[in-house]
């Protein structure tokens, strides 16, 4: 399915206002002598790694160490990272920071030093109270006691950090904060779409006691649009908290709604709800206009909203100029339209191209190496899905990797046994073919009908019966 990224263009525009400081992190991992892959650090923060895809990657040396520089000029939470593991810091323009642990007992190992080592100490701590606490809830979990879970995890850590207010920096303090709370708040508001979302029944019966009255209980700080986390909860659960009480009040709470619908709701409600905070309403709308032009199986239903936001709300040059790009793109891989022409390379070196499969369906599956919902999808469903058609020559499947080695893409190929006509996208996600189709996460499906025009551009998983549904619809429609 269709993943959603935040535009941050607007985080990078102000970071670049603001003066840089050289930085250092510097990771010495033992237990990993056999993994001679890159490590690395992450960050959705364009303004950092901008021109590696949000990754920084560097090789370990025969001391087990890697040394990574980079211009930082806001603190900042990244996550390091090697095939096996991953640990997340917290760094401030000018830090020289070292972390080292043993891969086969991180957590009893792992050790923080250079500037500022507490913060990123305490960070894993803080990670750590609720890993610890989710892993005990089981298949009994009530909505109550979901509750009481999130809000037993948020006085933990929030104990946490007032005993070490001391030692910690002002920014990481205040970057904690908005993270314990947005994600409580966050975790609140999910409860009863989990429990459905598990146990089925409507959504209604898994309401805890007081639900309703986190809709008073949001917090509208500006100071902590540093983090990620909240602007999640005021980009995502909040507004979708509000909508549920209007449509709770309308007797509607259990209806299905879509979810481009819905996402216009909450859209509206997120102009109304910070038309008072201007920093808010900065940094959250571009995200919601985001996903909202994502969501749209017709993205040009939703050109009459992009107009007003970028005459009315828009603060940003970059960011509009990138919402207008965004709205190319899936203009021209909407619903009946004829997609962008590519030409790329099979296994075997052969020149592929998607005219070569007119007046036949394909289901295209979008996946890397790496992405291992994409595996699991291709191993263990798509083999049934083929066999589904495996008497009809009129359906074609079709798999792009987006992978930057072509030995990974090879070797997924060859270890899970996957059916169908490979190739492989130039330049991996930062490629023609990804840029052309919107790529920005995978795995993504397409269904191409036999006129060669876009028939479902955000296609159900192989996993999915209704993926049948949607093939045989467009042997029909064509």
């Amino acid at each position: 399915m269709r993943k959603l990224f935040f535009i941050c263009l607007l985080s990078a525009a102000s970071a670049g206002l603001q003066a840089q400081k050289k930085t250092t992190i510097i990771a010495k991992v033992d237990g990993l002598e056999k993994d001679t892959a890159s490590w690395g650090l992450h960050s959705f923060d364009y303004s950092v790694f901008p021109q590696a895809e949000m990754h920084l990657k560097a090789k370990p040396g025969s001391d087990h160490k890697v040394k990574f520089q980079f211009d930082l000029a806001h603190p900042l939470e990244i996550t390091f990272y090697t095939n096996r593991t991953s640990v997340a810091v917290f760094v401030e323009p000018g830090d020289s920071l070292e972390l080292s642990y043993d891969a086969a007992k991180k957590d009893s190992t792992l050790a923080f030093s250079g500037t500022r080592a507490k913060n990123s100490e305490i960070l894993n701590k803080l990670n750590s109270i609720f890993a610890t606490d989710w892993n005990k809830l089981d298949s009994t979990t009530t909505p109550n006691s979901f509750t009481a879970f999130y809000n037993n995890v948020y006085a933990k850590q929030e104990a946490l950090l007032a005993q070490n207010k001391k030692v910690l920096s002002p920014a990481f303090y205040n970057y904690a904060q908005a993270s314990d709370y947005a994600y409580n708040l966050s975790g609140l508001i999910s409860v009863p779409g989990l429990l459905q979302m598990v146990k089925q029944k409507k959504k209604s019966d898994w309401l805890p006691s007081g639900y309703w009255s986190y809709v008073n209980k949001i917090k509208l700080e500006e100071k902590w649009l540093v983090n990620p986390n909240y602007i999640k909860l005021l980009n995502y659960s909040y507004p979708s908290l509000l909508l549920d009480k209007t449509r709770m009040d309308q007797h509607k709470f259990d209806e299905p709604m879509e979810r481009g619908d819905k996402l216009l709701s909450m859209y509206e409600i997120q102009k109304e709800k910070y038309k008072k905070y201007p920093a808010i309403m900065e940094r959250v709308l571009p995200w919601a206009m985001e996903n909202l032009l994502n969501s749209a199986t017709d993205v040009s239903a939703r050109k009459g909203v992009l107009d007003d936001y970028l005459e009315n709300y828009s603060k940003s040059d970059a960011g509009g100029t990138a919402l207008k790009a965004l709205y190319g793109r899936l203009a021209a891989v909407s619903v009946g339209q004829v997609p962008p022409a590519f030409t790329i390379k099979d296994l075997t070196g052969k020149d592929v191209s998607l005219a070569d499969f007119k007046g036949k369906v394909v289901y295209i599956d979008f996946w890397a190496s790496w992405c291992a919902p994409c595996r699991a999808q291709m191993k263990d469903a798509a083999p049934a899905l083929h066999k589904r058609f495996e008497d009809n020559k009129d359906v074609v499947f079709l798999y792009i990797s987006i992978d930057e080695s072509a030995s990974a893409w090879r070797k997924a190929i060859d270890d899970d046994k996957i059916e169908g006509i490979h190739l492989l996208s130039d330049n991996g996600g930062k490629g023609r073919v990804a840029q052309l189709f919107n790529i920005s996460g995978v795995p993504r499906y397409m269904i191409i009908d036999k006129q060669g025009k876009v028939f479902d551009n955000d296609a159900p998983r192989p996993s999915e019966e209704k993926t049948v549904t949607r093939i045989n619809d467009a042997l029909k429609a064509s």
